[in-house]
């Protein structure tokens, strides 16, 4: 089987390889766009507890623990992310207690983590999936994302997703076909 490799951008890993195997519909994050989401991020990730749902090749959980997250939590349904992650995170000795590992699908992972609070959340899942919306009122509805938290989305620049009700968008950032979008939880209005 052939194995690929992108690089951990910044911090304690940096330049070590995430290795992972082709398979269909993988899409990792081009380092660009990893590179400057997370130097958008560099404040937050200090201390944060993490989710990388949709893991892929982990590359988010990854690099956010070598930028000083306290706790990162993987979830894909894909049995082979699910082990090419756990490799990764073997190689580079990150202790088990700074990790968690989900191989489940998005909502069952949601349903597992329901009241976890986490700092981040990042959702990069198949770009013709439709799960985005569902996906992040179920994170915000659940306290997966706790009031203060903030949910990264990745998708096509050209085809935006619709936001639930209970988010909204903090910020936009376009780099090349790729879109992010940082969404938080919608704080109540006074009356309502």
């Amino acid at each position: 089987m052939k194995l690929n490799s992108i690089r951990v951008i910044s911090g304690e890993y940096r330049g070590r390889r995430i290795l992972y195997s082709e398979s269909d519909g993988l899409r990792p994050t081009p380092d660009r766009v990893r590179e400057n989401l997370f130097n958008i991020l560099q404040g937050d990730i200090p201390g944060a507890a993490v989710l990388d749902l949709f893991s892929g090749t982990g590359a988010f959980g990854l690099e956010a623990l070598s930028r000083g997250a306290a706790y990162a939590v993987f979830a894909d349904k894909s049995g082979e992310c699910i082990k090419n992650i756990k490799y990764n995170l073997d190689s580079f000795k990150i202790a088990p207690d700074k990790f968690q590992m989900l191989h489940s699908d998005c909502a069952y992972a949601l349903k597992m983590l329901n009241g976890r609070g986490f700092d981040i959340v990042f959702m990069d899942p198949p770009f013709e999936s439709g799960l985005y919306t569902e996906s992040i009122s179920t994170a915000i509805d659940s306290g997966v994302v706790d009031g203060a938290g903030l949910i990264v989305t990745e998708s096509p620049e050209i085809k935006p997703f619709d936001l639930p009700e209970n988010a909204e968008v903090t910020d936009e950032r376009t780099y090349g076909t790729i879109m992010l979008r940082f969404i938080r939880p919608k704080l109540p209005t006074a009356g309502g």
